[in-house]
C-alpha cells in the first residue's frame, strides 16, 4: 500500500509512519519540520526503503496535488496540527490544510479508475472531546479550535466533493516520544528532574487514555477497511482520572527507580484543590472498530510498561544517542 502521511514527524505522525514501515507499505511523509534537523522519533526509519519525506506546507494546494497526483497514494491519513502554544494559532491556517487536502485527494480520484476511487481512503483524525458530541459545544482554547474547525470541514467538504473520508476518534494519547505539554511527560519529567509535581487541577479530569501506537494502527486500520464517510472511536477502556495516572505512574517509577529515602514518589506530588466539577471522559465505545476494521490494540498497560523505560533512557541517554536527522 502507498500511503501519504501529514505531519508524519509529530508525536502520533511519527507512531503512523513507524506502523505503516513495518507492515511494508510506501510511506511519503509531508511535514514542515528541517530535514536537517533530528526527528529522534523516526532515528531508524531514515533512509529506509520504501519512505520518503518532503520539507513542504500541506497548505501549498498546488504542490500537493501535484504531489498525490504524482505518488497516487491508496490512502492519505492527515494528521497535521496546530502549534504547542496558542500564541500566534489563527483557524485560517488549518482550515487552509484541510481544504488543501481535500482538493489534492479529489483531484487524483479524477484521475484514477472506479475500483481505485472507492478503495481510496482520506483518514484524519479527531479529538474526542472536540468532536461535536453533545448539545452544547465545548468551550476551547485557540489551539483546540483551530483544530476542531479543520475537522468539520474535513468531514462536510469531503462528502460534498466525493472523496472517502473516514474520521478516527480517540481521547488522551501516551507513549514513547511524547512531547512536552502533555500529563504524562511533564509530570515524570517534573519528579525526576525537579523531584515534585503540581497537580493544580486536584487531578479530577477524567481522560480516556491510550498509546499513541494503539491509535496509529487504528487509523491505518482505517485506512484498509472502514466505510467511508464514517466516524469510529478507539478506546482501550482506560479511563482513569489525572490523579490516578499519576498515582500509577508514581508506583511504576517506584520500580523502576526507587527513592533511597524513606517514602516514595506518591509522596512528591502536590494537588492543589480546584472547586469545579471534574471533566468527565468522552464515551467512546471502539466496539465497531474491533468489528468493521479488525482493530486489535495492544493495551493500556503495555504502553505504560514503555514510558517509564524511554524517559530514563531519555533523561540519562547514551554517550552516541541514534538522533540521526533524515
Amino acid at each position: 500500500m502507498r500511503c501519504l502521511v501529514t505531519g508524519g514527524c509529530g508525536f502520533l505522525g511519527s507512531a503512523v509512519v513507524r506502523a505503516l514501515l513495518e507492515r511494508g507499505d510506501r510511506v511519503l511523509n509531508i511535514d514542515t519540520h528541517s530535514r536537517i534537523a533530528p526527528v529522534p522519533s523516526l532515528g531508524n526509519v531514515a533512509g529506509r526503503s520504501g519512505y520518503a519525506r518532503l520539507e513542504a506546507d500541506v497548505s501549498d494546494r498546488s504542490l500537493m496535488r501535484a504531489v498525490i497526483a504524482e505518488f497516487k497514494p491508496h490512502c492519505v491519513i492527515h494528521l497535521t496540527a496546530p502549534g504547542a502554544n496558542d500564541d500566534g494559532v489563527t483557524p485560517e491556517a488549518d482550515i487552509e490544510k484541510a481544504l488543501s487536502v481535500v482538493e489534492a485527494c479529489k483531484f487524483h480520484l479524477s484521475r484514477v479508475s472506479e475500483n481505485e476511487q472507492s478503495a481510496f481512503r482520506l483518514v484524519h483524525a479527531l479529538h474526542a472531546r472536540h468532536a461535536g458530541h453533545g448539545e452544547d459545544p465545548p468551550m476551547l482554547s485557540p489551539r483546540d479550535a483551530t483544530s476542531a474547525a479543520a475537522g468539520r470541514l474535513i468531514e462536510t467538504w469531503s462528502r460534498a466533493c466525493g472523496v472517502p473520508t473516514t474520521a478516527c476518534l480517540a481521547d488522551a494519547l501516551f507513549g514513547p516520544w511524547q512531547p512536552e505539554g502533555a500529563l504524562v511527560t511533564d509530570l515524570l519529567v517534573s519528579l525526576l528532574e525537579e523531584g515534585v509535581f503540581i497537580l493544580d487541577d486536584g487531578g479530577g479530569t477524567l481522560r480516556d487514555w491510550i498509546t499513541a501506537d494503539d491509535f496509529a494502527s487504528g487509523l491505518i486500520s482505517a485506512a484498509i477497511h472502514s466505510q467511508p464517510f464514517a466516524r469510529y472511536s478507539f478506546s482501550t477502556g482506560a479511563e482513569r482520572s489525572d490523579l490516578d495516572m499519576a498515582l500509577t505512574l508514581c508506583g511504576l517509577l517506584d520500580s523502576a527507580r526507587p527513592l533511597g529515602t524513606k517514602g516514595g514518589w506518591t509522596d512528591r506530588i502536590q494537588i492543589i484543590p480546584n472547586p469545579d466539577e471534574p471533566v468527565p471522559a468522552p464515551h467512546l465505545n471502539s466496539d465497531r472498530a474491533i468489528e468493521e476494521l479488525g482493530w486489535s490494540p495492544n493495551g493500556f498497560h503495555d504502553g505504560l510498561g514503555r514510558i517509564i523505560p524511554w524517559l530514563l533512557t531519555r533523561l540519562n541517554p547514551s554517550p552516541t544517542p541514534n538522533l540521526a536527522a533524515e
